[in-house]
């Protein structure tokens, strides 16, 4: 995770995950191997919109030319 980006709805940021160090990985990985162990997404990560933004540089057909 990048640091210093706006926090997401959870209202947590990078600095906060990391802050927790092997703590708060071991707490995401569990929640995201139960979510695919139960096939169960949250409602609110069903509501969510992911806008890929060009960064304006060289080819567009490029992975690393766009942001998300």
């Amino acid at each position: 995770m990048k640091r210093h980006k706006a926090a997401g709805f959870s209202g947590l940021d990078a600095e906060m995950i990391q802050a927790t160090r092997n703590i708060g990985s071991q707490w995401i990985l569990a929640l995201c191997n139960g979510i695919v162990k139960e096939g169960c997404i949250p409602e609110d990560w069903k509501s969510s919109i992911v806008l890929p933004i060009s960064k304006g540089k060289v080819d567009q057909m490029e992975c690393g030319s766009w942001r998300n």
